[in-house]
């Protein structure tokens, strides 16, 4: 019985290996052109599950083929979307364990996208009571979401909100005096974003908090690109330092953010904490993508980085403790 399963397996993945090692290299190489086509943006995000997928077949493929010469041939070729993988995945990778004090200087920052259609209030608030950011961002919020945390500010009495009831509502809370707030409207399918002023340490800092348009459509990619274009010519705008914070509709892996990091001199608070995917929470979590994101200039340093617990919508909460350098 064994054997014969064992057969099945072998003949199931011998005839079938032509379209995995194609698929392999297809995802990997066409992901680079994701700065062009919304399609192959999507397939950027695949770099950890391409990794995995590429080390299991280099393992099982000549093992079940006892190592032929056909075997070592197709081993060699899926080396090509492993290594490529790997260089894309590994500076995101870390096994360091960061220790920091409550007591240090800096603010801590907490992003949630909370999902309009989510009715887990009270999930979003002991994320809060948890946590005890300083600043909140809060997106897909609606009228109901704000009604249901109107308690936050008692403790979070600085901010804005708009109410949306497509997705883009966006929301900030703040413990700490926040000046120079406004709703600003990049793209051009008017959703909205908050510009503000703060301190850090002292320091004045800049922030933005942003939802972008999520690439589905040809038309939404090109939107979210000139919001990131838009993101840039705000950096360089002003010598202040600054902060962005949103779901950006993004992960590292894509084309168009490497070009918003070059171009802004952005660096990203994961670096040297890890991945850290935050969407979708009904995928398994090799499927997952890092999409909500903390960027900040390079005047500024994150001593800690974490996702939360899970609040009842598709994203993860992230939270950054940033401090001046």
């Amino acid at each position: 019985m064994q054997d014969e399963i064992k057969l099945k397996i072998i003949n199931f993945v011998n005839k079938r290996y032509k379209y995995y090692v194609v698929i392999l290299l297809f995802f990997t190489f066409l992901g680079y052109a994701g700065e062009y086509f919304y399609f192959f943006d999507i397939l950027s995000h695949l770099r950890v599950l391409l990794l995995i997928f590429s080390v299991i077949f280099l393992i099982i493929f000549p093992f079940i083929n006892k190592f032929k010469k056909q075997a070592i041939w197709v081993s060699i070729i899926v080396f090509i979307p492993l290594i490529i993988n790997f260089i894309e995945v590994s500076p995101w990778i870390s096994f360091e364990k960061h220790k920091y004090s409550t007591s240090q200087k800096g603010i801590k920052i907490a992003l949630s996208n909370v999902l309009t259609s989510n009715n887990n209030y009270k999930a979003v608030i002991d994320f809060i009571d948890k946590n005890k950011p300083d600043i909140i961002v809060l997106q897909e919020v609606n009228n109901k979401w704000l009604k249901e945390l109107k308690e936050l500010k008692k403790k979070y009495p600085y901010g804005i909100a708009e109410s949306r009831e497509d997705n883009f509502g966006i929301a900030l809370y703040s413990r700490i005096p926040v000046t120079k707030i406004e709703i600003v409207y990049w793209g051009e399918y008017y959703t909205p974003s908050i510009l503000f002023e703060t301190y850090i340490d002292n320091k004045k800092v800049r922030m933005l908090a942003i939802h972008t348009t999520p690439p589905t459509n040809q038309d939404y990619f090109k939107n979210r690109n000139s919001q990131f274009l838009n993101i840039s010519n705000w950096i360089k705008s002003s010598k202040i330092s600054a902060i962005v914070v949103g779901d950006i509709n993004t992960s590292m892996f894509s084309p168009s953010y490497k070009r918003l990091i070059a171009e802004s001199g952005l660096k990203n608070s994961r670096e040297g904490f890890g991945l850290y995917p935050t969407w979708s929470m009904t995928l398994p979590i090799i499927c997952r993508f890092p999409l909500d994101q903390i960027l900040h200039t390079n005047d500024l340093k994150t001593i800690d980085f974490k996702t939360g617990s899970s609040t009842g919508s598709d994203h993860l909460p992230v939270i950054a403790y940033i401090q001046k350098r």
